[in-house]
């Protein structure tokens, strides 16, 4: 099997729901939307996720973009810190990228990564997911685009995930609806390659509501 190969089929791996970052406990901010009544048909739920991937694609993917890089810049690093402001995206940040670093040490060895612990030393405000994912992926020979998708279909998996175990719609509509998601990543994602941190901007007020709400609810079934 050529190195390609083997690298998509790594991404498959770390790509499985039941691969051990924690993703389960969170819905970045869907059980809050629900509560909000931001959807209430399955309609009005994909139009949702919609505009939650597209800002994945215009904030999230350039900082992921920069992160898969040889070397990190710290005011990169300071400005997607400072960027969560929701405390319990900030909390499920961290969570999941110390979990991430934690299993790919697992998996490659310790003494795999070295320039990853370098880059991040430990300090717990730093270990962010997206960037631990980002930059150790692309120490171990992952190419760009395979980090790319692999980050993208994580996203729309846990949305899914999440909308179902909260009873927004049952599990057959959720994979529909998740391919028709996942058929619009290859256009949204042409031309994105080249763009960087500093190009990323946020573009779904709703999301970004439904995210800081997460805190009042009274009864909750995720973290975030």
């Amino acid at each position: 099997m050529s190195i390609a190969g083997m690298h998509r089929l790594s991404a498959f791996h770390l790509a499985d729901s039941a691969f051990p970052t924690g993703g389960y406990a969170f819905s970045s901010g869907l059980e809050a939307a629900a509560k909000l009544g931001l959807f209430q048909t399955d309609a009005e739920f994909e139009a949702y996720l919609g505009s939650f991937l597209e800002q994945l694609l215009a904030y999230e993917l350039p900082f992921l973009n920069s992160a898969a890089s040889e070397d990190l810049d710290p005011d990169m690093l300071q400005a997607y810190h400072a960027g969560l402001l929701v405390p319990e995206m900030m909390k499920a940040s961290l969570i999941q990228g110390r979990s991430l670093l934690r299993a790919l040490r697992s998996l490659h060895g310790s003494e795999a990564l070295p320039r990853t612990l370098a880059s991040f030393p430990r300090n717990p405000d730093r270990r962010h997911f997206l960037l631990i994912y980002g930059f150790a992926l692309h120490e171990l020979g992952f190419p760009l685009d395979d980090i790319q998708h692999g980050f993208l279909y994580m996203n729309v998996r846990d949305w899914i995930s999440s909308a179902v175990r909260l009873g927004c719609l049952g599990p057959m509509e959720g994979h529909r609806i998740q391919h028709r998601l996942l058929a619009r990543v290859p256009e949204l994602l042409a031309g994105s390659d080249t763009v960087t941190w500093r190009e990323a901007r946020r573009n779904a007020p709703r999301v970004d509501h439904a995210q800081a709400w997460h805190t009042h609810i009274y009864s909750k079934l995720f973290q975030s």
